[in-house]
């Protein structure tokens, strides 16, 4: 396993951001990371699993994350969190997303300033996530404030049927994939990130734009009514019900410590 041991011989804490009385516990800090990593990841080269070059991208991620942190904000890191964090890393290392994550949460862990809101159930989570559930909450976590959440629903004088729930305007969402993102929105409140009001709307109605123009509505109101009619009645109209979201304050903390930049 020579790759994996030259590999960690190289891991540290960047002296270069620290002051000098700081470097023998930067560099203390970085041999422990190191041999935490070797422990996580030598049974996986032992093995013969070909995760070469993943293993050393999640190592670049993991000292990138850790050299945005202020000097003087560094600190040992959690074990509770770090040892976790990297033993589920190694069976998530092939996707990026994932992969970042662990490397944010680790970093996040080795922070002053964020030790009361990282905590070890985020390892947890993002073992439960999919790649496309790490792209979900990345893109809520950038446009918080900006969108607002609805539902496609048939509608008619006898009542309604919801055609598409948890509906938000996500670059990539189509009609072939929209059940996809449905059940990806459902993962994130199963696990205590996300809340969905289904009574309450934003009052800023600039929120509801991406929404109202997405090709999603005009594929419900026009390509798939027919479809709709068959199950919903003749008199049924399709519209947009605005719905509101937030994240939960364990959302939140998860946000900043796993998905936010440091810098």
């Amino acid at each position: 396993m020579a790759f994996l041991e030259d590999l960690i011989k190289t891991i540290k804490v960047p002296t270069d951001i620290t002051k000098d009385a700081l470097e023998p516990a930067s560099k203390q800090i970085g041999e422990g990371i190191g041999n935490l990593f070797y422990l996580a990841f030598a049974p996986v080269l032992k093995a013969k699993i070909r995760k070469e070059h993943e293993i050393k991208l999640f190592k670049e991620d993991i000292e990138r994350e850790i050299a945005k942190i202020p000097a003087d904000q560094l600190t040992e890191p959690r074990i509770n969190i770090v040892g976790p964090a990297l033993e589920a890393a190694k069976y998530y290392i092939e996707y990026a997303e994932l992969r970042e994550m662990f490397a944010k949460l680790i970093a996040s862990s080795m922070n002053e300033n964020e030790l009361d809101k990282s905590h070890p159930s985020f390892v947890e989570v993002i073992k439960q996530f999919s790649p496309l559930d790490a792209q979900v909450i990345k893109y809520l976590n950038d446009n918080k404030g900006n969108v607002g959440s609805g539902m496609v629903i048939g509608e008619d004088r006898d009542g309604s049927v919801t055609v598409l729930r948890h509906f938000f305007p996500f670059p990539n969402l189509n009609k072939n994939n929209y059940d996809q993102y449905t059940a990806s929105i459902d993962n994130l409140i199963r696990l205590g990130l996300l809340t969905i009001d289904e009574i309450h709307q934003f009052v800023e109605e600039g929120r509801y734009d991406p929404l109202m123009k997405h090709t999603l509505i005009d594929y419900f109101q026009n390509e798939a009514i027919e479809e709709i009619k068959e199950h919903a009645g003749n008199d049924i109209v399709v519209r947009l019900k605005k719905t509101s979201w937030v994240f939960t304050q364990f959302g939140t903390n998860f946000c900043e410590c796993c998905l936010e930049s440091k810098q």
